[in-house]
């Protein structure tokens, strides 16, 4: 048994996370957040600023933190830089000795058209998620520079999404492809026959549980069929 800090536990993903967990109850877990809601959780949650590594490595040190699981929802450049941060603060505890980094969707291929360009401090997408993609692989070029064990999980789309609102779900709306509500539906893919993936927060929540256990991480840990 070793104690996890789930950053961005509260909501969404982390959410989903810190149920399994506690469903598990293989591990200890802790949450750190940018504020500490009001609604119940079932971890101690720690009010934490993810601009200050050196508050980041103390909360992690003092729990005796051994892995960093990142859920905050890479959007901008100032959840990016969280990140970042949340990695020199886990490399600078003593006690923790894994991370697993916030890309909860699929492998992007790592080809010319998904990256950014440069003008001056700013980044322009090449592509519609080029943005993104970047933020990810900053993220990643930064934990291979440190001493952790680190992974990322890929799991596909939510399918939570499509049992909106009849299941009781964490996640905000969001749909790809398929629009139940208005029976209509686009499907990508010049042939029709492309495989996609679709994985349910509460199965994403045992799969990351488990894996705790590995003796040891691949840098990806697919939730699919390759």
């Amino acid at each position: 048994m070793v104690v996890v800090a789930i950053v961005g536990g509260t909501g969404s993903v982390g959410k989903a996370l810190v149920d399994a967990f506690a469903k598990s109850n293989k591990h200890d877990t802790i949450v750190l957040a940018r504020k500490v809601s009001e609604g119940a959780s079932v971890s101690s949650v720690f009010e934490v600023d993810y601009n200050n590594v050196e508050q980041l490595s103390n909360t992690l040190e003092e729990n005796s933190v051994h892995t960093v699981i990142c859920t905050i929802a890479m959007m901008d450049a100032a959840a990016g830089q969280a990140e970042l941060n949340i990695i020199a603060a886990a490399a600078k505890s003593p006690s923790t000795e894994r991370f697993v980094g916030s890309n909860w969707v699929v492998a992007t291929p790592n080809e010319e058209g998904c990256h950014c360009l440069q003008v001056g401090s700013y980044f322009v997408p090449l592509d519609p998620y080029a943005f993104y993609i970047t933020l990810f692989e900053k993220s990643v070029d930064a934990v291979r520079k440190t001493d952790l064990e680190w992974t990322q999980i890929y799991n596909g789309l939510f399918l939570d999404y499509y049992g909106m609102p009849h299941v009781e779900i964490y996640l905000s709306p969001f749909l790809f492809a398929v629009d139940p509500t208005n029976m209509m539906a686009a499907i990508p893919g010049s042939t029709r026959n492309e495989l996609i993936s679709f994985t349910d927060t509460k199965d994403l929540g045992k799969f990351v549980v488990t894996a705790m256990d590995l003796p040891k991480w691949n840098q990806a840990l697919n939730f699919f069929r390759a």
